[in-house]
């Protein structure tokens, strides 16, 4: 049942504040650990790639930091092909997205504020945030702040939690990428820590119970489910 504006908007405390998880919380720097991973697939032979470390038997999604002044989305790109060996490009998907359209995607000026006050909720009470997405996801009026009628390569979704080596809040921002899954991976892409890691291609189906990590295989249903409103049969 579609969550209605004021459903989906929590009600304040009495001192005018949001309550609980609605309240901003600070992290400097140093306890914040940002991350780019992609879920690789082979739409053609409809496999998704991933790592299998045989020291602990994990299975997992390719990941990792990001460069100083690097790209999270290069940065994902760069440690999938080096964790992987593959050649991996980005694989542009209709997936719902609250980033800002272009005005090349609108055919018209972007509304910027307009855009902002939707995503935060300052609209009118009585608005149904999802009316405007149809059984199947897809947009139907570009007002509603979710864009998912235009290929883009914005983040699938992301993976948060907190560090146990270092304790640093981590973010993992997931991409979709495609790969041939016939091509011979490359050995030396591979960090010194990374030579244990077996690349394994599982079918796309099949491929979310083979993750050690539920997020990891939540990633991969959002991927494949994002492949389907894009007209992939997979």
């Amino acid at each position: 049942m579609p969550l209605s504006a004021k459903q989906f908007h929590k009600p304040k405390s009495p001192s005018g504040f949001p309550s609980g998880e609605f309240i901003p919380r600070f992290t400097p720097s140093q306890g914040a650990l940002i991350c780019g991973g992609c879920v690789v697939i082979d739409p053609t032979l409809r496999k998704v790639a991933l790592i299998h470390d045989p020291s602990t038997g994990i299975n997992q999604l390719p990941k990792g930091r990001k460069n100083i002044g690097e790209d999270v989305h290069a940065a994902a790109l760069r440690e999938t092909r080096e964790e992987t060996g593959l050649h991996v490009i980005p694989l542009p998907l209709k997936g719902l997205t609250r980033a800002t359209p272009t005005a090349q995607m609108l055919g018209e000026p972007v509304n910027d504020e307009a855009f902002a006050a939707d995503s935060a909720g300052e609209g009118e009470d009585d608005h149904d945030v999802w009316e405007d997405v149809d059984e199947e996801g897809t947009s139907t009026e570009r007002a509603s702040g979710l864009t998912g009628w235009a290929h883009h390569c914005e983040p699938i979704g992301i993976t948060t939690y907190r560090c146990e080596m270092t304790l640093a809040f981590k973010v993992i921002f997931w991409y979709a990428a495609q790969a041939d899954s016939l091509q011979d991976p490359r050995q030396d892409a591979k960090e010194p820590w990374e030579q244990q890691y077996e690349l394994k291609w599982v079918s796309a189906q099949e491929a979310p119970t083979h993750m050690t990590f539920e997020a990891d295989g939540q990633a991969i249903e959002k991927a494949l489910a994002d492949m389907r409103r894009s007209g992939y049969q997979i």
